[in-house]
């Protein structure tokens, strides 16, 4: 299918001259990383704007209120923004590397039901702070 927005068409083009298969927004190889990249939603054509993070990450952003309890990987997607569809992708590994990047886009691009919202899968990883 077609690109259907002209940001799409100019990310496609910007993505087929630089050789790579996603835009890094931040550094990679830490516990968080931001990428472009494009893939499909609702049966369209998307930019995802991803924020890609380890549990470990997670838990000292509070982003999941289950945190005291451990925090399963999860996939969360957003609301459409300026830089895409935003999507938050927790990971229960020890950085944010680009294997990890080129792994999740590609389950991200496979995920045949995907729906907005947040989807929580594997087992529960107990996470526990040094003090």
């Amino acid at each position: 299918m077609p690109p259907s927005s002209p940001e799409l068409k100019k990310f496609i083009k910007d993505l087929e001259k630089s050789g790579e298969p996603y835009e890094a927004l931040s550094p990679i190889g830490g516990p968080q990383a931001r990428v472009r990249f494009t893939g499909r939603f609702a049966e369209a054509d998307v930019i995802w704007d991803a924020e890609l993070m380890t549990l470990a990450y997670c838990y000292g952003q509070q982003l999941s209120n289950t945190a005291r309890n451990g925090l399963r990987q999860f996939i969360e997607v957003g609301t459409p923004g300026p830089a895409g569809r935003r999507l938050k992708i927790g990971l229960a590994t020890a950085c944010i590397d680009e294997p990890t990047i080129l792994k999740s886009i590609v389950m991200i691009r496979r995920y045949k039901r995907l729906h907005a919202g947040r989807h929580e899968y594997g087992e529960v990883y107990e996470l526990r702070l040094r003090s």
